[in-house]
């Protein structure tokens, strides 16, 4: 628990420390400013609305449309309500439902371990205590720790439940849905 604990407070740090590693989280808080602005990210590019002060501080991916699921614009537009006009908070936000979902897994994976230490302890060190998955996803502020916490959860579920957040977790980034082959296999009979 100490190290989960621990890997928890530092990602919740990082939440209120500019996101580093990528520019990602600047194309995740266009994509939302899109939406609310009553535009579809999927159709229209940050460059379309250049003078705008979200969109415009887009870097790599200005003329990119959103690759992204409906879960994850969703949130992004949350974000973008609660930021306005304002990058930074609209990153903010991000990074609070980030360090939210890093936190969620990492209790997840805890209780789904709690009967054996050894087990306990590698999961706290794969996940919460690892360096990488706390630069890249805590300090990244990136989407994926939310695709990672629905299959997390959905592994860890039954029946329609675990269907659902499959299903959520394949809506926040396509890529996830790799994860469900392995319910799929075991559904196989």
């Amino acid at each position: 628990r100490l190290l989960a604990g621990l890997g928890c407070a530092v990602v919740a740090l990082l939440a209120f420390l500019p996101p580093s590693g990528s520019a990602d989280h600047l194309n995740y808080a266009a994509y939302g400013r899109l939406t609310t602005l009553g535009h579809n990210p999927y159709e229209t590019a940050p460059s379309a609305l250049p003078t705008d002060p979200v969109l415009g501080a887009v870097e790599e991916w200005r003329d990119v449309t959103s690759v992204y699921g409906p879960v994850a614009t969703a949130v992004q537009a949350l974000a973008s309500l609660a930021g306005g006009e304002s990058v930074r908070l609209t990153v903010f936000v991000m990074a609070l439902v980030n360090a939210a979902a890093f936190a969620g897994t990492a209790l997840l994976l805890d209780r789904f371990t709690r009967g054996e230490a050894d087990l306990r302890a590698r999961a706290a060190l794969l996940w919460a205590a690892n360096p990488l998955m706390i630069y890249h996803l805590g300090a990244g502020t990136h989407v994926d720790t939310l695709a990672v916490a629905c299959m997390v959860a959905a592994l860890m579920a039954r029946g329609v439940a675990s269907g659902l957040l499959l299903g959520v977790g394949i809506g926040v980034k396509l890529n996830a849905g790799l994860v469900a082959l392995g319910p799929a296999w075991e559904l196989r009979r």
